[in-house]
């Protein structure tokens, strides 16, 4: 799910699956817990393009905004009981030498 959503895709899914994450409505609507539920759900959104492209939108967010690197370490560090740290520099340009 969160790879469909990283990767722009609209994605249905269980209440299991969400367990634990505070979505916005437009990724709550895609949440179902039966198979006829999932199955109908799945079509809307197949029959829906402006539907599927919220959603998408909605889940291509929720990931930058919620599950990037210095969030996750954020949350980890609060959870374990541990002070943040900071994030590494990203790394500079890649050289190359020639070697004779």
């Amino acid at each position: 799910m969160l790879e469909s959503w990283a990767a722009g895709l609209p994605c249905i899914a269980t209440p299991v699956a969400t367990e634990g994450m505070t979505l916005p409505p437009e990724l709550t609507a895609c949440i179902a817990a039966s198979a006829p539920a999932l199955a109908k759900l799945t079509v809307s959104y197949y029959q829906d393009q402006t539907k599927a492209d919220t959603a998408s939108a909605a889940g291509l967010r929720y990931v930058r905004t919620e599950l990037n690197e210095n969030e996750v370490k954020i949350r980890l560090s609060k959870a374990l009981g541990l002070p943040p740290r900071n994030l590494p520099a990203p790394p500079g340009p890649k050289t190359t030498r020639n070697i004779p």
